[in-house]
């Protein structure tokens, strides 16, 4: 399947291939959740390929079998990724799953001086070599202050 996520760069086009496929298990209540879709390597699903959903970013293959494959969810300790917002163009900083609520994941290491405000929408940015840029994260709910 080609999608309209695409763009030119110099004079390559990228077109990103999508492969259909539903989870059948999911884990989100340990520190290093994961999950099990049903489409595999005879599917054309290969390790290290993004998982997206029409709400966002869901995980990264990380092992595939003939007609299954295993993903490390977002909602896992070793996941990172860096993200984009838009509204102050901000590509800084790391997203990670502190192993608490599955509901929030945090934004680390971005500069104390960047004006990140609730409400603000986080996307996957153009760093990634695994995601596609755009892709829904999340939106930030809420921001603690800086201590020394």
């Amino acid at each position: 399947y080609y999608d309209s996520i695409s763009k030119v760069l110099n004079h390559y086009k990228v077109v990103y291939t999508y492969i259909p496929a539903s989870v059948i298990k999911n884990t989100y209540n340990s520190r290093n959740n994961y999950f099990i879709i049903d489409q595999g390597s005879k599917q054309g699903i290969e390790d290290g390929m993004a998982v997206i959903c029409p709400q966002g970013i869901v995980g990264v293959i990380i092992n595939t079998s003939e007609n299954y494959a295993r993903g490390m969810s977002v909602l896992n300790s070793k996941f990172e990724i860096t993200p984009y917002l838009p509204s102050i163009e901000l590509r800084q900083g790391v997203i990670g799953w502190s192993g608490m609520d599955y509901n929030y994941v945090d934004l680390r290491e971005v500069n104390r001086t960047e004006q990140i405000k609730k409400g603000m929408t986080v996307v996957t940015s153009n760093y990634s070599s695994i995601f596609p840029p755009n892709i829904p994260i999340g939106k930030v709910s809420h921001r603690i202050p800086w201590k020394c």
